[in-house]
């Protein structure tokens, strides 16, 4: 397989709107208000970076916090180029709440609130659902904090 054709599927709209799905199901099982509409641009570039995903966030426990996440020595080097990663992925992450959307499974207004939960347990594939576990994860943990503080915590610029 091409790499050009290894990345079509990788960054493939469809699957990455099942990572969001995923992570706003994180988020609903702590906050049935939904997450900030801006927030959602972190997710892509987090869940990709696989030092995060692998030694992190599909190991995490209902009591982890994002301090938990952000003291991490492999966070810390990462957010030093979150800005540009978020710019990296905006498209995608537009085209995948597209998908999203398009599928009836969300309400976006200044939250955005799913309608309705899926659980990366059912996942048979035991690398999707890593992917699904950690950004479930991700979505419980950032759910617990105020989205100005994370903004500010991150220092995020780029929207």
């Amino acid at each position: 397989m091409k790499s050009q054709e290894l990345e079509q599927l990788i960054f493939n709209p469809f699957h990455t709107s099942n990572i969001l799905h995923h992570f706003l199901s994180g988020v609903d099982s702590n906050n049935t208000n939904g997450i900030k509409t801006e927030l959602i641009g972190i997710v892509l570039p987090i869940i990709y970076n696989d030092v995060l995903v692998n030694n992190f966030l599909s190991t995490l426990n209902v009591k982890s916090n994002f301090k938990s996440l952000i003291l991490t020595s492999e966070f810390k080097i990462f957010s030093t180029q979150i800005n540009e990663e978020i710019k990296n992925y905006k498209s995608l992450t537009n085209n995948s709440l597209i998908v999203l959307a398009n599928a009836d499974h969300l309400i976006v207004n200044d939250f955005i609130k799913l309608k309705n939960r899926i659980d990366y347990r059912h996942e048979t594939d035991p690398g999707l659902k890593i992917i699904y576990k950690a950004s479930y994860n991700l979505g419980r943990i950032i759910s617990k904090e105020n989205y100005l503080s994370i903004f500010l915590k991150l220092k995020i610029t780029e929207l």
